[in-house]
């Protein structure tokens, strides 16, 4: 469905996927739902002049509408509605503020979006000493035989457990990486993207063309070439099967409706896995944004669902102060990304949990992430937004290996087989291990 200047102003949550959702609908709308072409499970009504189309996703129990207040009222109070919450904003998850004296220099988003750390064998001895060596000993990544091997392989997945000659490589497993997009003509993709076939844009007015470069960031750390032109292998899962959804603008901000539709659009191309780093931030005792529990319930409770992952969020700047996780990770469903250093120390923008809601799943390396960048080239930068496409990369190499997981028994063993690093508010289980 094209996308359409007008946004709709609320979301309806139904409590379950069920048919009479559709009667609620037809009982506000000015036309009546018609199904959609080309959507198995989305009925959609014309917007009269001015206003925005209604889409009910029913395989989703969501609904995006323009609503005025005297039919919020009215629908409310119906049987099959759990709640209407308002069209908000989401955003990648804010730029790092640095606070730690090795890494005191900053970056505009613009500039690179967040702080690039030293990338050098001399500088990684230099931070292996004192205390925070012994860090690295007592949690045994020390071990790994190719740490300062970065001519040809990322920390990152060392770190995960990921060695040169690794076996498992995400073959078969299609997973979504929702955000800003996809530099379409980066030799690392090797031109396996097709606008309107495997990326889509989900924003008025834009391409699928990354002209922020988040979204080609956290693609490349999901999948792309395991021999890339740097000759520096970053990504996890090199034979996942990878779907884009331009959710996000070029600016780095998007409708819950367009993300809405992304995720419609992901599991009705087969995705098992999505990444999503994206959100908003809360304030302690906030609560989790319902919509996107109801999405992720659902996913949660079907064998072929799809796993959906999110940044914690970088609101933090340890030791200063902490912030609770964003939405939509705070969701219970939702796998919520905690980022950590080479050092698997907990990187100082890192959200944590910081009341009964918003829990820290799992975290993944986040400091400092090398990976492919518009125009052909890379950066490294940091962020929550560099774990998440971490865990979707695992959890694309467990699927794999058992591809009949279901996505509840997914959560379980990425959680189970995680490294336990410290307080579960900061990192959860610990740090995603490979299979």
């Amino acid at each position: 469905m094209e996308p359409k200047t007008k946004k709709p102003s609320h979301i309806v949550v139904f409590k379950k996927v069920q048919e009479s959702n559709t009667n609620v609908i037809n009982s506000l709308s000015e036309t009546k739902l018609h199904r959609a072409q080309g959507k198995a499970s989305v009925l959609t009504a014309e917007g009269l002049p001015g206003k925005s189309d209604t889409i009910l996703y029913t395989s989703l129990a969501v609904a995006t509408m323009d609503m005025s207040a005297e039919q919020v009222a009215k629908v409310e109070v119906d049987p099959n509605v759990k709640a209407i919450v308002p069209n908000q904003i989401r955003t990648i998850p804010k730029p790092v503020l640095e606070f730690e004296p090795q890494e005191a220099t900053q970056e505009t988003f613009l500039q690179g979006y967040l702080q690039g750390v030293i990338d050098t064998a001399q500088n990684t001895l230099k931070m292996m000493g004192g205390e925070e060596g012994q860090r690295l000993n007592e949690t045994k990544i020390a071990s790994h035989q190719h740490l300062n091997n970065e001519q040809s392989h990322s920390w990152c997945l060392e770190n995960i457990g990921l060695h040169e000659h690794y076996r498992y490589t995400g073959r078969g497993i299609t997973v979504a990486v929702l955000d800003t997009g996809i530099d379409l003509y980066h030799s690392d993709f090797n031109g396996a993207f097709t606008e309107g076939v495997n990326a889509e844009s989900f924003v008025y007015g834009e391409s699928v063309q990354d002209e922020n470069g988040h979204g080609t960031h956290c693609a490349g750390v999901v999948a792309s070439s395991i021999i890339p032109q740097s000759g520096k292998r970053y990504c996890v899962a090199p034979d996942a099967e990878l779907l884009i959804g331009k959710v996000l603008n070029n600016q780095g901000s998007g409708y819950d409706s367009d993300i809405i539709d992304g995720i419609y659009w992901a599991v009705d191309q087969g995705a098992r896995v999505i990444s999503m780093s994206l959100g908003s931030s809360r304030n302690p005792g906030d609560d989790y944004y319902t919509a996107y529990e109801q999405i992720a319930e659902v996913m949660m409770n079907q064998d072929d669902g799809a796993l959906l992952i999110a940044a914690a969020g970088n609101e933090s700047a340890r030791p200063h102060y902490t912030r609770p996780v964003g939405n939509p990770a705070a969701c219970p469903s939702f796998m919520a990304v905690a980022a950590v250093n080479r050092l698997n120390k907990i990187a100082n923008f890192s959200c944590r949990q910081m009341d009964n809601i918003g829990e820290v799943n799992i975290s993944a390396p986040g400091k400092a992430v090398y990976s492919s960048w518009p125009g052909g080239g890379y950066k490294s930068i940091s962020g929550t937004s560099m774990a998440t496409p971490h865990v979707a990369g695992v959890a694309a190499l467990y699927l794999e290996q058992k591809p009949t997981m279901t996505p509840k028994e997914l959560w379980h063993i990425i959680e189970s087989r995680s490294l336990s690093l410290g307080a579960l508010a900061d990192y959860g289980q610990g740090l995603v291990q490979v299979p």
